[in-house]
């Protein structure tokens, strides 16, 4: 498979070097020259260092392949996408890597170029690498990225945790000003009901066998009335508040669901990235088993050229 895949790409370039004296506009000739000083008059007169070429090729994939560091640093800081796709779905840094430009592969990387990007034959540019040292340089990159995207994970991970925790607290902070205001409801309740029978009582002390005093009773009565208007308004009050705090201990218990889905789904990821750190640990493991085959096969096969050369 990667015989095959190195003679497309051999045939890919053939026909971008070809196409070169043929199409593409000032700014791609400009930078596969290397000539800095007509590529920044182009950029200050409004070339786009993002635009492609008859063959959908921008100027930083001509300039990544042929190893020019400084026209690299020259677009990106004229906003050239360090991650852009040709034709084929490759990167800047699959074509430096093609070519074996291991400073050009360091400044891409350090500028934020993502060592495990796929091209449309599912290549990274680590596959199609036939340099050790730029080989090792992708293993380091893709390393560091996969750990910083754990730390990552681990992060929002620790801070969804503090999130649901400080949700927790909120709900039993609310659940204790309920009791509060139960308790409350309780004894103004009771106060007001002991109200009314001490009103009551004293009502029936005034009243007498032969004579009811009228306005003692009238008196009385709207007393208890009052005391009933009040306690149907604290009555309707607590009620209210009641209800506000359900509402709010149920938002409460909805976001900790919530908080705790993402938590499931973080979990989850972290685990397919290990998984995928497993694959590609085997991967490498019969890559290296195969060079080493190759390698040896190779040796025995000079070994004995030399041996019918030396007869």
């Amino acid at each position: 498979m990667q015989n095959k895949m190195t003679k497309k790409l051999l045939l890919f370039y053939i026909i971008f070097f070809f196409s070169l004296g043929v199409s593409g506009d000032d700014l791609h000739q400009a930078t596969m020259k290397n000539d800095l000083v007509y590529m920044k008059i182009l950029l200050k007169n409004g070339a786009d260092p993002n635009d492609f070429n008859d063959y959908k090729s921008a100027p930083l994939h001509w300039a990544a392949f042929s190893g020019h560091t400084k026209a690299i640093s020259l677009l990106l800081q004229w906003g050239a996408r360090i991650n852009q796709r040709d034709t084929v779905g490759q990167t800047p840094l699959h074509h430096a890597v093609i070519n074996g430009q291991f400073e050009t592969s360091v400044l891409l990387l350090a500028e934020g170029a993502l060592p495990n990007v796929q091209n449309k034959d599912g290549c990274t540019p680590i596959y199609l690498s036939n340099h050790s040292d730029i080989s090792q340089l992708l293993r380091e990159a893709i390393k560091e990225e996969k750990e910083h995207h754990l730390k990552q994970i681990t992060l929002d991970i620790t801070t969804l945790v503090k999130e649901n925790k400080k949700t927790s607290d909120q709900v039993k902070n609310n659940e204790a000003i309920l009791d509060k205001h139960s308790t409350y409801i309780t004894e103004k309740i009771e106060k007001n009901l002991e109200e009314i029978k001490s009103n009551m009582a004293v009502l029936k002390k005034q009243r007498t066998p032969i004579k009811l005093n009228a306005k003692e009773i009238e008196k009385n009565k709207a007393l208890a009335s009052i005391n009933k208007i009040k306690l149907e308004k604290i009555d309707k009050k607590c009620r209210k508040t009641l209800t506000l705090h359900r509402k709010r201990i149920e938002k409460n218990g909805t976001l900790a669901n919530v908080h705790t889905k993402k938590i499931e789904e973080h979990a989850s990821l972290i685990k397919r990235q290990v998984k995928k750190i497993e694959i590609l640990k085997e991967h490498l493991k019969w890559m290296f088993i195969s060079n080493c085959f190759f390698l040896t096969v190779g040796i025995a096969f000079g070994f004995k050229l030399w041996r019918v050369i030396s007869k």
